[in-house]
């Protein structure tokens, strides 16, 4: 299920014009600006309509001027 989540998530942020340059195991790799990243965190929390009920968290985002997280 993770795995399905992950990548709907790559796919909508795709869609959303993200910069996405990568995936590590449960996390998105994004080129951008802070709003960028908050655009990431809400979309990385949509539940599918397969998933309803399955509580989602993100550690949120941290951004810097060369890398964040």
């Amino acid at each position: 299920a993770a795995a399905c989540l992950l990548r709907r998530a790559l796919v909508e942020a795709d869609k959303a014009g993200l910069s996405v340059i990568g995936s590590i195991h449960d996390e998105i790799l994004c080129e951008g600006s802070p709003k960028d990243a908050k655009m990431l965190n809400k979309i990385m929390l949509e539940v599918p309509t397969w998933a309803k009920g399955l509580p989602l968290a993100t550690g949120g985002v941290k951004t810097a001027l060369r890398v964040g997280k």
